[in-house]
């Protein structure tokens, strides 16, 4: 009889439990290229996991090396969430299965540390036949040859683009392994024209004394701002260290900000060969490299169907004949099973369903509890003892009142109860107390169980603790607010110039009074109105200064979340007050367009002003590379259709394509060659937090317009 009433309770509970066991959180992945020249990638970079499992807690990373096509299908299969390769494998990857950077390495030239690598065309300063690009049609070329994105792709792309082609129009291409020394060598003895290296190769062999840099001609030599080293070709970015599109934000977020904080001189950095990270700069020259060489799935969009036959017609046909035999076996496997079914499923079904009931209570990671009508515990499986510190012997017969931990007031256990009683699942966090006194935080759910009549008979509740869940929620807030900051101190340090002028200003302007009062003393000066008037214009100017400086500091300062009553059009106009000195040097018109009688809102100021400066900041980078026409940026409010306050700001500037549009606001994604790539992607955070949503719409004329909107009601909307 005990028995029977255990196994009834246990069914009682199976019919209320939601979904699935739960589990152990899976290994961090990370898949590195691993190349032929590369046999020791895994010890390379499993330094590097190391240093990311110990800034991260509860999360453990392994470093899985894999070669271009595995690589591939891990991506595919999402069986890695990071992902570190060349440029060039990474973009055909982006293109697939939508990447998003998140930090790009940083290498060694020179006795510098940079993100950006170029090529070097070289032949000796005293061959008379080679000066250009074009001069290299039927001469000889030395470039390593490795699959990896390389320094010969890179000049592969500069002698298209001189109608040079290398594969055909060359006298001889030799694609080799070897050192860059070596190509350097083979061009000073004249055993080919020319040769390729990578930037800094060069500078490397003159400071060492291997070579002189009188010996050689850079051939189409490309001068690069902030860039001193030789380069026969544009600058590409390094290799970046990518997320997979399944990848949490979270844990993409703090990834990034472990590896931007690792010094170059780390020991995970030394072992992997590089000089630390550094935010992700655009990827669009790859991009049109490879579209422009037709490489990676570029040169497999442009294979015809009737060539991709006639080159693998014996793939077609094996693969035909596998289908037909699969065929052949599935229906000889179909009959079996047909002939099988009706005997196995009497035989199993009641043993089944009474096991997999019982096992799914007893065994699943949520704690179950079972109550009658007045709440008195009936049963408690395994789990709730492992979460509570109670034996299923100390609860019986007794309350869950035993867990309660204060927190919750007399209200919120009014609304439980109205919600059971009337036949409804309530659900909600409770913060209750385990038997060693210590808190948790439970996420349960309290459901009537009825019979045939409709009358209530137990009560079951299932609870999932979430204690790891709510801290790590706290700590996701604290990043939050990090790169927000970040993002803050970035943007006035672009605005630097605009703002040293406001500020110089007020400055000059004390100095010119103070040494006019100074001069009128010295004269004697009698006249008391004059000089009373420029003590008063300094302290005037003083204040002005002061102003702009207290603003500076208020914006840029780390502090905690504080929301307020505020008025929008006063937040427009500070944020319009620090952007208008940019602005005016750079030509363009700033105008406000503000709504009167706006309904107060309740938000952070420093936080929303942040939204509106970086808007106004983009604007402005936006109509300074716009060519010719009218410069203006517009600010404006309104009360939206919804009721919520509106903020705009539109430029005329050359607007964004389609494919731009689609990833603006994905984090550390920038268009701009010294962007961080924070900006926009903070700003939807700032905005959606706050009940709102934050996006961008092409004017009918020329621009874009960002728009946001803030809801009236005083809501917190946490992430």
């Amino acid at each position: 009889m005990q028995r029977a009433t255990r196994a009834t309770r246990l069914l009682l509970a199976s019919s209320a439990l939601a979904a699935g066991l739960a589990q152990a959180a899976p290994p961090v992945h990370i898949g590195v290229l691993a190349t032929p020249a590369e046999a020791d990638t895994a010890a390379r970079w499993a330094p590097t996991a190391n240093y990311l499992s110990e800034r991260i807690p509860d999360n453990r990373f392994v470093v899985v090396p894999l070669d271009l096509e595995g690589l591939r299908l891990a991506v595919e299969r999402e069986t890695v969430a990071f992902v570190l390769t060349h440029p060039g494998h990474y973009v055909d990857l982006d293109d697939l299965y939508d990447l998003t950077p998140i930090v790009t390495r940083r290498m060694r030239m020179h006795e510098e540390a940079r993100s950006q690598f170029g090529a070097v065309l070289l032949t000796r300063a005293d061959h008379p036949a080679v000066r250009t690009l074009a001069d290299l049609r039927g001469r000889s070329l030395l470039a390593a040859g490795d699959q990896t994105f390389g320094s010969f792709h890179l000049v592969w792309r500069e002698l298209e683009a001189a109608n040079v082609h290398p594969f055909r129009d060359l006298g001889r291409l030799e694609l080799r392994e070897g050192t860059p020394e070596a190509i350097v060598d083979a061009v000073r003895d004249g055993a080919v024209d020319a040769g390729v290296v990578p930037t800094g190769v060069l500078e490397n062999l003159v400071a060492s004394g291997k070579a002189s840099l009188d010996a050689f001609r850079v051939v189409n030599p490309v001068q690069v701002p902030d860039f001193p080293l030789l380069t026969s070709t544009r600058l590409y970015p390094e290799w970046p260290l990518a997320a997979t599109r399944n990848t949490p934000e979270t844990l993409a977020r703090a990834v990034a900000v472990a590896l931007l904080e690792m010094p170059e001189t780390h020991a995970a950095a030394r072992a992997a060969g590089h000089a630390g990270w550094t935010v992700p700069p655009s990827y669009q020259p790859v991009h049109a490299l490879y579209e422009a060489l037709h490489l990676g799935h570029h040169r497999m969009a442009d294979s015809s169907l009737t060539e991709l036959m006639r080159e693998h017609w014996y793939g077609f046909v094996a693969g035909a004949f596998v289908l037909l035999l699969m065929a052949g076996v599935t229906a000889y496997v179909l009959k079996l099973n047909h002939q099988l079914k009706d005997e196995i499923r009497w035989r199993r079904r009641m043993q089944e369903e009474m096991q997999k009931f019982a096992s799914a209570v007893e065994q699943t990671a949520d704690a179950v509890l079972i109550t009658d009508p007045k709440g008195r515990i009936e049963y408690v499986n395994p789990a709730f003892s492992r979460i509570t510190g109670y034996t299923i012997e100390e609860v019986l017969g007794r309350t869950p009142r035993i867990m309660k931990s204060g927190t919750l007031d007399a209200g919120f256990y009014a609304r439980l109860w109205k919600t059971i009683l009337n036949g409804e699942t309530f659900r909600a966090e409770f913060l209750n107390r385990r038997r060693d006194g210590s808190l948790y935080w439970e996420a349960k759910a309290i459901t009537p169980l009825k019979d045939p009549g409709g009358r209530i008979t137990h009560f079951v509740a299932t609870g999932r603790d979430i204690t790891e869940q709510k801290r790590s929620e706290e700590e996701a807030q604290l990043r939050q607010e990090q790169l927000a900051h970040t993002a803050r101190v970035n943007l006035i340090g672009e605005m630097a110039s605009g703002l040293a002028h406001e500020i110089a200003q007020p400055l000059t302007a004390i100095i010119n009074y103070a040494q006019g009062t100074v001069r009128r003393l010295r004269q004697g000066e009698q006249d008391r109105e004059p000089l009373q008037h420029a003590l008063e214009q300094i302290v005037a100017q003083a204040q002005r200064g002061a102003e702009v400086v207290q603003h500076l500091r208020r914006f840029v300062s780390r502090r905690a979340p504080q929301r307020a009553m505020n008025d929008i059009n006063a937040i427009v106009s500070q944020a319009a007050a620090l952007a208008e000195p940019e602005a005016r040097k750079k030509g363009i018109v700033l105008s406000l367009e503000l709504a009167a009688n706006l309904p107060g809102v309740c938000v952070d100021g420093i936080q929303i002003e942040q939204v509106i400066l970086n808007l106004l900041r983009n604007g402005a980078e936006a109509l300074a590379s716009a060519d010719g026409g009218r410069r203006e940026l517009v600010v404006r409010t309104a009360v939206g259709d919804g009721g919520e306050v509106e903020v705009s700001v539109s430029d005329t500037g050359p607007g964004l394509p389609p494919r731009l549009a689609a990833k603006l606001f994905e984090p550390f994604f920038t268009t701009k060659p010294d962007g961080v790539g924070l900006g926009l992607a903070v700003s939807r955070t700032i905005i959606e937090t706050h009940g709102g949503r934050l996006w961008v719409t092409p004017n009918l004329d020329r621009g874009v317009t960002f728009r946001f909107t803030i809801p009236l009601e005083a809501q917190t909307h946490e992430r």
